[in-house]
């Protein structure tokens, strides 16, 4: 893959350099060549499963949270505090 850029009449070398920059961002070169340059070790087993059970836990609570801020969002009402500690017994208050 090569990326070339040629001096246009009157432009000046900063104006090219820029070009040629922005020419090499947008391919991705530049970030390709740095993760080749760096060799990456493969993770544990122990670490995949810890990072599973890490997205599990994130995940059930992300739609625990959803399901029942969703409730409250509708009505216009903001939640307690207290919905948290006591699921079934909250009480919006309105603010």
């Amino acid at each position: 893959m090569a990326i070339h850029a040629h001096k246009h009449g009157e432009e000046s070398n900063d104006s090219l350099m820029q070009r040629f920059k922005k020419q090499t961002q947008k391919s991705g070169l530049v970030k390709l060549l740095r993760e080749r340059g760096v060799r990456k070790k493969k993770p544990s087993k122990r670490l995949v499963r810890l990072r599973a059970l890490k997205r599990e836990i994130y995940r059930a609570e992300k739609k625990k949270n959803q399901f029942y801020s969703s409730e409250y969002r509708d009505s216009g009402a903001s939640m307690s505090w207290t919905f948290c500690l006591f699921r079934y017994s909250a009480i919006p208050i309105s603010g």
